[in-house]
């Protein structure tokens, strides 16, 4: 089954879950929507990134502006909102 959830690369250069809005409620809403948890998403992606030999792209600040930029143009974040939404790593990733 295809997930629609966004997978990028983080600062650590692990392979894990961009912006998620509500993170404490997110795998009941991938559940109504007929999608694993997103902890099953994130190992299988993960695992497939492996299995490729993909790895983060460098350098990882520079990235993560192109994608912020990128993603205030689609109307996916309001300029100067953090990227990451704080669901990783325990905190915000700016």
């Amino acid at each position: 089954m295809a997930d629609d959830t966004l997978f990028d690369w983080d600062e650590r250069g692990e392979m894990s879950p961009w912006v998620i809005e509500e993170p404490e409620s997110v795998d009941a809403r991938r559940e109504r929507v007929g999608l694993p948890p997103l902890a099953k998403s994130l190992r299988e992606r993960q695992e497939r990134s492996s299995r490729k030999g993909e790895g983060a792209p460098s350098p990882y600040r520079e990235r993560q502006a192109e994608i912020r930029a990128w993603a205030s143009r689609a109307g996916w974040l309001e300029p100067g909102t953090i990227a990451r939404g704080g669901t990783r790593g325990g905190g915000s990733v700016d």
